[in-house]
């Protein structure tokens, strides 16, 4: 289990976390929950908007050495679909990284990891649009969603995964990941130009997309448009 540390207004809740972990003040097994962010940020260092009533929480975790980080990703993921799940909410998952509600963009996450004293030590970011929302997203106001409530549902699902990963490998997150993939079996247009179908995620996490002459594609960077 995770124990639960609360704070206000905070630069980044992975940043704060960093620092927390280089300061001796945090363990593992820890999440920071912050009310709001100053400097939230998303992949490629994108501003993630986070005024207060929404959910800015990091994980900070002892990242294992036969364990791979991106494998987080899918893992949380599907821990947040479940949890949305409990509330009526039916989400997908848009690889590599978003929770989509309604088509539009509801939750992000950002993994980083970082080697502080020799140990690998993994930080999972979780933005959630709980009352608000920019414009080009959604949020869950109508469904009136304690903080709380939801973190506590979080964390049981994400600590079930948690124990699958370890006990069966990468293998049982995928394959539950895929049944909520955002835009399976269509056709979609990747930030690096290329196009195609989207099949399928591979065992390490890379998207399989067929392109029109049917030829398999991996992609291992890039973002669904």
């Amino acid at each position: 289990m995770f124990d639960i540390i609360n704070f206000g207004k905070v630069e980044s809740t992975n940043k704060l976390a960093f620092k927390l972990i280089e300061e001796g003040r945090i363990s593992r097994n820890s999440i920071i929950i912050a009310d709001s962010q100053i400097s939230g940020r998303g992949r490629h260092d994108r501003i993630w908007e986070s005024p207060e009533g929404n959910l800015y929480m990091s994980l900070v975790m002892r990242l294992q050495d036969n364990f791979r980080a991106t494998d987080y990703s899918f893992l949380a993921a599907c821990a947040v679909g479940d949890t949305l799940k409990s509330f009526g909410i039916e989400s997908l998952y848009k690889w590599p990284n978003d929770i989509m509600f309604r088509n539009k963009k509801l939750a992000g996450i950002l993994i980083q990891t970082e080697n502080i004293n020799q140990i690998n030590n993994m930080v999972i970011g979780i933005g959630l649009n709980l009352v608000s929302a920019p414009q080009y997203a959604i949020s869950l106001s109508e469904y009136n969603i304690k903080r709380d409530d939801f973190v506590e549902k979080f964390i049981k699902s994400f600590s079930s995964y948690d124990l699958e990963y370890q006990q069966f490998g990468f293998r049982v997150i995928r394959n539950k990941w895929r049944q909520n993939c955002y835009k399976l079996n269509e056709q979609i247009i990747l930030s690096n130009g290329v196009s195609g179908i989207l099949r399928d995620i591979d065992d390490t996490g890379n998207l399989l997309i067929v392109d029109e002459l049917g030829n398999i594609q991996k992609i291992t960077v890039a973002e669904i448009l």
